[in-house]
């Protein structure tokens, strides 16, 4: 971790799992249960040891564990709900665990629900900024969209368009119905998606027009390269061509 002061960096490290971590998430602030007006800035990991750890990043210390419970899988991807500091989400396998923090144990080996929605293991999750929706992306390729609008979550749509695994999937702020996947996938790397109707509304490819490989042909011509020599072409968005991972600025309006 690291703080940030006054255009300066102090980094320090978490220490607690056993094995690599997979996932991190930082949470809504929290209220200490003593003093209700402190607040405590939080942080989610999930590991390969079959662990989420809860971290107050203010002392630096977790606050809870929770093992058990996930059959002895990793922990792929942790969430909170936006709103709620005291709701989170770990998915492991193909399932999906809630958990409720209000409770004073500091081990927690028994989840709220149980969510099994997809078929393959999943790869991420991630809450919809109103805390209505849940998206899960899998190995299958599909991404599961879940409604929390009523007394039971139910799967909403289920999004099929990626031919290999899915391994991230974002909300897109300031668009209610808009979420964006990620792929192990050069052609059609990042999809756009109305999960509302649900639609494709745009693939991008991790390579750009084959006009530009044209280009890097001559250019390689050109530095005296034989014509029979491989080119690489310089026109990947990523190399190698996955994308893990995605994020959106505040006002929705860029991707990264």
């Amino acid at each position: 971790m690291a703080d940030v002061a006054e255009d300066t960096f102090t980094a320090y490290p978490l220490r607690g799992h056993k094995d690599g971590v997979l996932c991190v998430a930082t949470g809504p602030v929290g209220k200490k249960e003593k003093n209700w007006r402190e607040e405590r800035p939080l942080l989610l990991s999930g590991s390969e040891d079959s662990t989420v750890r809860l971290w107050d990043l203010k002392t630096r210390k977790p606050t809870r564990c929770i093992l058990g419970c996930f059959s002895k899988n990793p922990v792929n991807s942790v969430a909170f709900t936006p709103g709620d500091p005291n709701r989170i989400y770990a998915a492991a396998g193909n399932k999906i665990f809630s958990f409720d923090l209000r409770k004073t144990s500091i081990l927690l080996t028994k989840p709220e629900t149980i969510l099994e929605f997809n078929k393959e293991e999943i790869s991420q999750v991630a809450m919809h900024r109103k805390g209505k929706f849940l998206a899960s992306c899998d190995d299958s390729g599909e991404i599961q969209v879940i409604d929390f609008r009523g007394r039971e979550p139910k799967k909403l749509k289920t999004l099929k368009g990626h031919s290999n695994i899915c391994s991230t999937v974002q909300f897109r702020p300031q668009a209610p119905w808009h979420l964006v996947s990620g792929s192990m996938e050069a052609k059609d790397a990042i999809s756009h998606w109305d999960f509302n109707r649900p639609k494709l509304l745009t693939t991008y490819s991790n390579q750009f027009e084959q006009e530009r490989d044209e280009q890097e042909k001559k250019r390689a011509k050109n530095k005296g390269k034989k014509l029979n020599e491989p080119v690489i072409p310089e026109t990947r968005i990523v190399n190698p061509p996955f994308v893990s991972s995605l994020s959106f600025s505040h006002d929705g309006k860029s991707m990264y």
